[in-house]
């Protein structure tokens, strides 16, 4: 999958991550309240926007990336309001931005020496805005 700003663009590993909360977003909402007479009063709605799209890896063997990416990464979630653009292999591609946290690397072997070759794994987070 690609994750691209302008002109820039940022490959995660084929089948090394998996939106893990593509098929659990509920598109509908409901509140509940009592009326004056202790009936129950349901509305529901349409969840128009704010999905979200959570990346996690697909096992312990899975999910990594350079520290380096993972600065990039951060760089990115930093610009207030910037959306991206994340497109799968199959060319389904959706408008985003960062959700918060935006993600939460760790180091691969427990502990990190700060050098951008070093191999972290995490979850990345966004928000689909719509589809593109």
């Amino acid at each position: 999958m690609i994750i691209s700003k302008d002109t820039t663009e940022l490959i995660l590993p084929d089948g090394d991550f998996w939106w893990a909360d593509e098929l659990t977003h509920d598109p509908l909402g409901q509140t509940v309240e009592e009326s004056v007479d202790g009936s129950v009063i349901i509305e529901p709605f349409e969840i128009t926007g704010g999905r979200p799209m959570t990346f996690e890896p697909t096992g312990p063997n899975s999910g990594w990336l350079l520290l380096s990416t993972w600065k990039t990464l951060r760089g990115w979630s930093a610009i207030k309001s910037k959306t991206f653009t994340v497109t799968f292999a199959n060319a389904d591609a959706y408008s985003v931005i960062f959700a918060r946290p935006a993600f939460d690397p760790k180091p691969v072997k427990g502990f990190s020496n700060r050098d951008t070759a070093e191999w972290w794994r995490g979850s990345v987070n966004f928000i689909i805005l719509g589809q593109v």
